[in-house]
């Protein structure tokens, strides 16, 4: 005999409200809850820019689907809950850096589950036309640039000097580099470095700060502006 189950549930307290439901979902033949998605849109763009996030249909007892943003580790933004169902989730993001995550929660047998998908870092501009209000004006937007010049050892404290160029910002805008490491193909969380104005030519030289580097593990850098955006990412190793 098949019946339906409804019980009052909240998905932000799942180790309080939910623990009576788990405890049923345990005696019962309950699918396992899976998380399948992708971007759709591109890694880099300008302003208008959407968000495109293809998200797959999960069997189970979903509670919660949702898409996050970090900035340097710490969430800045979450969607509605998407609930279980495939969807095509789209959203207009503002001019900076963003890694996007896909998050769903919800039990199986073994009671309270949380899944995750990293779908990688997002870096989205404002559109400058380059050379105008001048003569021979193209058109072409111009995206903010980051060069690594040198990687040179420490020997006093076993780390690295890395010389980094950015060049494509406004006069004097506010600067920053951040960078993180990648082991055995798992990118790590983005770590803020440093940061200074831009010269008149709209470049920007940060001359030997120092990151410990491990050998054998690559790094990635990027650099952003307060009101450029963020350039694209390069990669160093030791």
């Amino acid at each position: 005999m098949a019946a339906n189950v409804v019980m009052p549930i909240n998905a932000d307290e799942p180790l309080g409200s939910l623990r009576g439901l788990c405890n049923l979902v345990e005696t019962l033949n309950t699918p396992p809850m899976t998380l399948e998605a992708q971007l759709l849109s591109s890694s880099q763009g300008v302003l208008p820019y959407e968000l495109k996030v293809r998200i797959a249909a999960s069997e189970g007892v979903v509670l919660s689907t949702r898409v996050l943003l970090f900035q340097a580790g710490q969430e800045v933004w979450r969607s509605r809950n998407l609930g279980s169902a495939a969807v095509d989730f789209t959203s207009q993001l503002a001019a900076t850096a963003y890694d996007v995550v896909v998050r769903r929660s919800g039990l199986d047998n073994d009671g309270y589950r949380r899944l995750e998908k990293s779908l990688g870092a997002v870096f989205v501009t404002i559109a400058v036309p380059r050379g105008s209000g001048g003569s021979g004006s193209s058109g072409a937007v111009a995206h903010p640039t980051i060069s690594v010049l040198s990687v040179l050892p420490n020997q006093q404290d076993n780390g690295y000097n890395i010389r980094i160029r950015e060049s494509g910002f406004a006069s004097s805008e506010s600067v920053s580099v951040d960078g993180r490491s990648i082991e055995n193909g798992v990118p790590h969380e983005w770590t803020f470095y440093t940061s200074k104005q831009a010269d008149s030519s709209g470049g920007c030289s940060f001359d030997e700060f120092g990151v410990y580097m491990a050998p054998g593990i690559h790094y990635e850098f990027r650099g952003s502006g307060a009101q450029s955006g963020p350039t694209s990412i390069v990669t160093a190793s030791p």
